[in-house]
Formats: structure tokens, C-alpha cells, sequence
């Protein structure tokens, strides 16, 4: 690799290019801005968020009819009605393009659903409110701790622009 063409691809990288250099072809260079960058990023946590919503109203709708959810969850009315709320308030955050605050609030309430049933005594309660086992407890605090990762990383598009480094193929 000589020197000019090292210079390109660096400048290039920086600038969150990917450079193809075919022997004996010309530099094909594909740029994305730093906005398209955050935008992708963006809708991947969008389409997470609009999964987690139909996910949610799918549980809260079959809850409603079924005392279990996919044979594994246990769950009774006022959970579904839980649940619905849930999936509505995800899909109102998709369409609003407010994840993070969302995402965040959920993933707090996730976790601590989980590791209230955990702690001793927490069970017993959480079975009288909600009818929840151990398999929607471990569902709860897994999801939580995912959504609440995601929250808590997720950049707005000024943070991203301020100390981004990254390189998109």
C-alpha cells in the first residue's frame, strides 16, 4: 500500500467511508454522513422498539383468553391489561421517535419486576398481583437488563456527533 493511498484511507475512515480498491480498478469510495450514521442507528433501536410493542400486546391480547402465555408464562387479566398498556406505550413511542426515555423507563420496570420476584418474599407477592413464575420472572429481568443496556447507550444525534468514531460498511 503506498503512502497516497494510505492517506485516502484515513481521511476516508474518519469520515465513516468504506473504500473498495480493486487492483486495476479506480477507488470506489462509499460515504455515509454522520446523520445517516445516527439515523441507522436510530432505526434499529426504532424497529426494537416496534418489536417489544407488538411483542407486548401480543402477551397482554393471549393473556386475556389464556391463564398461560406460550406455555411457559403464567399471567391473568390485570397483567394483560399491564401488558396491552405496555405495547401501546411502545408503539406511541415508535411513532413519536422518543425511545430513549421510553426504552429507559421500561428497562427499570423490567428489571425490577424480575428481581423482586428473586428476592425472598417478593414471589409470593408478585404471584398474588400478577400470577407471575419464575419463567416470566427470568423473561422480565433478562428483557429489562437488554432494554436498559440499549437505553443507556443509545446517543442522541448531538451526542454522536460530538465524539463519534465509527465505521460503517
Amino acid at each position: 500500500m503506498n503512502n497516497s493511498h494510505k492517506k485516502i484511507v484515513n481521511s476516508t475512515i474518519r469520515k465513516g467511508c468504506l473504500v473498495c480498491d480493486l487492483p486495476g480498478l479506480l477507488i470506489t469510495e462509499y460515504c455515509l454522513t454522520e446523520k445517516q450514521i445516527t439515523m441507522r442507528k436510530a432505526s434499529l433501536i426504532r424497529v426494537f422498539t416496534l418489536l417489544v410493542g407488538f411483542f407486548f400486546l401480543l402477551l397482554g391480547i393471549w393473556g386475556l383468553f389464556s391463564d398461560v402465555v406460550f406455555g411457559r408464562f403464567t399471567t391473568n387479566s390485570f397483567l394483560a391489561g399491564i401488558q396491552i398498556a405496555l405495547g401501546v406505550a411502545s408503539l406511541i413511542s415508535f411513532a413519536a421517535r422518543s425511545y430513549k426515555p421510553f426504552l429507559k423507563y421500561l428497562g427499570i420496570i423490567l428489571t425490577l419486576i424480575g428481581v423482586i420476584w428473586f428476592w425472598g418474599g417478593g414471589s409470593d407477592l408478585l404471584m398474588r398481583l400478577f400470577n407471575i413464575n419464575r419463567s416470566m420472572a427470568y423473561f422480565n429481568l433478562i428483557l429489562g437488563l437488554i432494554v436498559l443496556v440499549l437505553a443507556l447507550t443509545l446517543k442522541t444525534s448531538k451526542q454522536h456527533q460530538e465524539n463519534s468514531v465509527d465505521i460503517v460498511f
